[in-house]
């Protein structure tokens, strides 16, 4: 078994499973340079009837300009009010019921000041 615990893998999803198996086998695959290649991959093999002829250089064009867009939009929120529609304040909430789907400790490394978590 590789350093995850039985606990832990029975937290992970399908996805969390297969990403840290690729992680545990190619070392070299952890580097973020080689994120784009790896998203590829997984992406050519989930939709290989969609995907079966474009490159994995052509999806990583695509798939990196929809991160780009997706980083450019929530900046573009955050500084606009007026923009954010009306789950913009749910992410914290979201965010910490994942955490403890995963297992984690929600709060867990979270600086604490005048005995409350920021967030």
């Amino acid at each position: 078994m590789t350093t995850l615990t039985h606990q832990r893998e029975k937290h992970l999803s399908k996805m969390d499973f297969t990403l840290t198996k690729i992680l545990t086998e190619n070392p070299n695959c952890r580097e973020r340079r080689a994120r784009g290649n790896v998203l590829s991959k997984l992406l050519k093999e989930k939709y290989p009837h969609e995907l079966g002829n474009i490159d994995l250089a052509r999806i990583w064009d695509i798939v990196g300009d929809g991160i780009s867009w997706d980083r450019s939009i929530r900046k573009v929120q955050q500084d606009n009010e007026s923009l954010r529609g009306n789950d913009y304040n749910d992410k914290v909430a979201l965010q910490q019921e994942k955490e403890l789907n995963l297992g984690y400790e929600v709060g867990f490394g979270k600086k604490i000041t005048n005995g409350k978590i920021p967030f």
